[in-house]
């Protein structure tokens, strides 16, 4: 009795390590979290491009503002 009891224990462990040891080798999380700061660096540069335009080209604002409100004439936009 207590020699089967050691064998279910010994193969629980042996399906635990090696549960654990795909679980170390499964690199699909990894993956996703380096995409995610891809595309997280990109939306950085993006919105800094941005910023660095609208502040840099004259008149942007004001022109972009009239473009909306040309738009939008029957909504209650302003800038």
């Amino acid at each position: 009795m207590l020699l089967a009891l050691g064998m279910l224990i010994n193969q629980a462990l042996g399906q635990a390590t090696n549960h654990v040891r795909t679980l170390l080798r499964h690199e699909d999380g990894q993956d996703a979290f380096e995409y995610m700061l891809i595309i997280g660096g990109i939306s950085v540069a993006v919105v800094i491009g941005v910023a660095l335009l609208a502040t840099n080209v004259p008149g942007l604002r004001s022109a972009t503002c009239a473009a909306i409100a040309g738009i939008a004439q029957y909504s209650t936009f302003s800038c």
